[in-house]
């Protein structure tokens, strides 16, 4: 596919462009009431469509993205850690474990 829903999530000097982005991804529940979609994370586009990247851990930002402005019920990442924590654990030894985080916070 590609069209205006191809790469769903935009973003501009940095941060996501939430109206745009919902819109988009809003645009996407006729075809997911009929089949399910797989995408990709970690890219988006720009305000002129040229492809961009999310940056570190961008697939999992991308998923709590797609989880708020679907007003999804919930979202589960698979992941090769405990959970999400406050900073890199390999670079922090101090990092904190968070026990629970709002997809829509995450997704902020």
């Amino acid at each position: 596919m590609h069209d205006s829903t191809s790469k769903p999530i935009v973003v501009s000097r940095g941060k996501i462009e939430w109206e745009e982005t919902q819109r988009k991804i809003h645009s996407l529940k006729a075809i997911l009431a009929e089949r399910m979609v797989l995408t990709q994370g970690f890219i988006g586009s720009n305000p002129n469509g040229l492809t961009t990247t999310l940056g570190r851990e961008g697939s999992d930002f991308s998923a709590a993205i797609f989880a708020a402005c679907l007003d999804a019920k919930s979202l589960t990442i698979w992941k090769d850690v405990a959970g999400v924590m406050n900073a890199d654990p390999k670079r922090l030894p101090a990092a904190v474990l968070f026990e629970e985080l709002p997809f829509k916070e995450a997704a902020r």
